[in-house]
């Protein structure tokens, strides 16, 4: 949990509450990280082709189950709306996470959370605590950015949807 002198300086709060996150920070559940390999790796290859039988699903324990953006949106208590961040161009976001000190997105797809202001670090801290678990917290990825930097709704169902299926195409690619 934050501190009270962090809440009351970043103003975070205000920040999570009109974004409609405030339930994925204050409820944190156990977390199991077998669980979690299990059920991404049986996820069928084409789980993302429309015209596919096992389009939106996934199978764990013989058991079949639909696993879409709007269900992901459903469980964080989120509409299925507009995604706002994804209308902003990569360069208006890196200018308002780092208070204007850098103007362009890094060629390496990053931008280091050094670089960025206290609130934006923060708020990049409960992002990869609660949303988008990542081992780097060093620096920021496109998708966290946008996520992070929209401060209205967001509906994440696309970004964890595609973030699983770019994990599993990862892990196969490994695996090969």
């Amino acid at each position: 949990m934050l501190s009270e002198v962090t809440k009351k300086n970043a103003n975070i709060l205000s920040i999570l509450e009109g974004a409609g996150v405030m339930p994925t920070v204050e409820t944190i559940g156990p977390y199991y990280p077998k669980l979690a390999k299990e059920f991404i790796c049986n996820m069928a290859e084409d789980i993302d082709d429309p015209v596919s039988p096992n389009f939106q699903k996934v199978t764990f324990c013989n058991f079949t189950f639909d696993f879409s953006p709007s269900i992901i949106n459903r469980y964080f208590g989120r509409e299925n709306g507009e995604e706002t961040g994804y209308n902003l161009q990569l360069s208006e976001i890196v200018k308002v996470l780092t208070g204007g000190v850098v103007d362009t997105w890094s060629d390496k797809g990053q931008i280091a959370s050094s670089k960025m202001s206290v609130k934006y670090v923060i708020l990049h801290k409960i992002g990869v605590a609660n949303w988008v678990p990542s081992t780097h917290t060093a620096s920021v990825f496109e998708t966290l950015a946008r996520a992070v930097d929209t401060g209205g709704a967001f509906g994440s169902g696309n970004v964890e949807t595609s973030r699983i299926l770019r994990y599993e195409i990862m892990h196969l690619d490994g695996v090969i």
